[in-house]
């Protein structure tokens, strides 16, 4: 254990194959952990469980809302292809997940984009001290940085737990896909992000031949005024920006 740098009384419980029934218990109390994975996740299971976690298990395929809320924190476990587990991310976040662990092997490493949503990385096959203190560390996150899922923007509040938008402390009624595309763009405020890119994120679609894009974001427009501008950058797509320049016409 030295290894690890950490004195074996931190490690106590933790590397064992089954941790005390008291520390379990006490952990279990407030951890509820949702796992993702596109395999069997049988060994994240019960590392899992030894650590004192509550893990419930989920397809990529399930409802983005429903993992979201399932857990006080996601773990997305990538299997081969991680394409797929990097639109999860985006459909975990849109839908309010406050803390997400992506868990990648050591050659997929080069293949994910700090720019994705998710709060910590891990390495497959686990170290079972390593997760357990990266989870305990995105727990210490929550609870001391409430405000992590309002985002504000001029006079604008997002708040992506609610799935609310406040304009000058006035609610702002937005339908579901127009919020998603809000949030998106407010996580990427300042950079121009292309329709092909929004419509692959926001709506998971590939194709690239419809006006989706433009409604909405005539829509967002019309609603939030002149608060908040929508740029268009001409043949790339769209960036958000607070009130410090006119918007496009």
């Amino acid at each position: 254990m030295v290894e690890f740098g950490l004195p074996d009384r931190c490690l106590r419980g933790v590397t064992e194959r089954r941790s005390p029934r008291q520390g379990r218990a006490q952990y279990a109390a407030r951890v509820r952990i949702a796992l993702v994975s596109q395999a069997q996740p049988a060994e994240a299971l019960e590392i899992l469980r030894d650590l004192g976690c509550r893990p419930v298990e989920h397809s990529p395929t399930d409802d983005p809302v429903e993992i979201a809320h399932d857990g006080d924190a996601v773990l997305v476990e990538c299997g081969a292809d991680v394409d797929p587990m990097r639109t999860l991310l985006f459909r975990l976040r849109r839908a309010g997940a406050a803390s997400v662990m992506l868990a990648v092997r050591s050659e997929q490493v080069l293949r994910v984009d700090p720019g994705w949503p998710f709060d910590d990385l891990t390495l497959q096959p686990y170290v079972p001290p390593e997760l357990y203190l990266r989870l305990r560390i995105l727990e210490w996150r929550r609870r001391d940085a409430p405000n992590d899922l309002h985002v504000d923007v001029g006079s604008m509040r997002v708040d992506l737990g609610a799935r609310a938008v406040d304009l000058a402390g006035e609610r702002v009624p937005l339908s579901p896909q127009e919020f998603a595309l809000l949030a998106y763009l407010t996580r990427f405020r300042g950079r121009a992000v292309s329709r092909e890119v929004l419509l692959r994120d926001v709506w998971g679609l590939r194709s690239i031949e419809t006006r989706t894009v433009d409604v909405h974001i005539r829509k967002l427009r019309q609603k939030l005024g002149e608060a908040v501008n929508i740029d268009t950058v001409r043949g790339v797509g769209y960036r958000l920006e607070a009130m410090n320049k006119e918007r496009p016409r």
